[in-house]
Order: structure tokens, then C-alpha cells, then sequence
């Protein structure tokens, strides 16, 4: 299943992996290591809301029980720990949010057609010097396969997740008559 496409006037050798992969993705599916990607956020998220529960559940019940905080640095205590378990649950609802409907949805795949642009970030950024720009879809150049060559100005399809915008795979697009 190792093609050569020749797409936009550019040589494109997918290896079978990739080939699998953007066949899965061009149908709306996800491959099983993608799935498996998404699934892991879900189970982590999940399992993160539901040690906030519990861990929330005890905390009312130390307060129906009469168990308060004895001086002003237990109360501190107290707040700070309260105010870091509201911000993390926060973090994981919103994963919740995203990871859960790309793993039970219908719509898990969407894509995004247009010329690759490249943008600069407005400060250094030793991380992310730079990231691509495909339609409305920014990822990072990491994310792209080694065997997709990546020219300013050509046309592609990228493949995200629907929901937490993950990028999944990129391709040259076909060329258009």
C-alpha cells in the first residue's frame, strides 16, 4: 500500500503507515493508535474528575462531622488546597468536555483545506519557533511526518479531531482542475 501520489505538480511517498492512516482519516475514522491517543484523555480526565469528587465528598463530610480547622495556618492550608482542587477540576471538566465527544461522537474527524502558511510568533519562542498554518488550522511543525514535504504557498489537507482540535495527519492536496 505504498503509493506514489503525485499531487500539486510534488512527489508524495507515504509510507504504509501514513498511507493507512490519511485512508482512515479522508473516511472520518481514526486509526487504533489514534483512538487509543484519545481514549487515554478521556480515561485520565475521568479519572482525575472522579478523585476530585471524592476527594470533594470528604471534605463535606470533615464539615458535617464538626472536623474545622484549628488556627489561622490550617485555614490557609485549607483555602490554598481548595482553590488548586476547583482549578485543576476546572482543567479536567474541560478536557471532559473535548476528549469524551471525540471518542463517543459521531463526527470524530474533520479536515481543513488551503495553502500552507507560515507564522512567526510576535516574541522568541524557543519552543515553538514557528507553526504552520493550513485554512483555519494552526499546528506545530513537530507534529508533521517526516516523509510529508512541507512547502510555503502548496496546498494540503490537514486532519484534526473535532473536538480538541488534535492534529492527526496532512497530506498535499489533490490537484484542482
Amino acid at each position: 500500500m505504498n503509493a506514489c501520489y503525485i499531487l500539486a505538480g510534488m512527489s508524495f511517498h507515504p509510507t504504509s503507515k501514513l498511507a493507512e492512516t490519511l485512508e482512515a482519516n479522508r473516511q472520518g475514522r481514526l486509526t487504533g493508535s489514534q483512538r487509543m491517543m484519545v481514549m487515554m484523555g478521556a480515561l485520565f480526565t475521568a479519572g482525575g474528575l472522579t478523585c476530585m469528587g471524592a476527594m470533594f465528598i470528604q471534605l463535606v463530610a470533615a464539615v458535617i462531622a464538626g472536623i474545622m480547622p484549628q488556627n489561622i495556618l490550617m485555614w490557609l492550608f485549607l483555602i490554598i488546597t481548595l482553590a488548586a482542587f476547583i482549578y485543576l477540576a476546572l482543567t479536567l471538566y474541560v478536557n471532559a468536555r473535548t476528549f469524551i465527544p471525540d471518542l463517543i461522537g459521531s463526527t470524530k474527524v474533520k479536515s481543513s483545506q488551503g495553502k500552507l502558511e507560515i507564522r512567526l510568533p510576535k516574541r522568541e519562542r524557543w519552543e515553538l519557533p514557528f507553526s504552520y498554518i493550513v485554512g483555519d488550522y494552526s499546528f506545530a511543525p513537530f507534529e508533521v511526518p517526516d516523509d510529508v514535504p512541507m512547502e510555503k504557498g502548496r496546498e494540503y489537507v490537514v486532519y484534526y479531531l473535532a473536538h480538541t482540535r488534535k492534529f492527526l495527519s496532512i497530506e498535499p492536496a489533490p490537484k484542482r482542475d
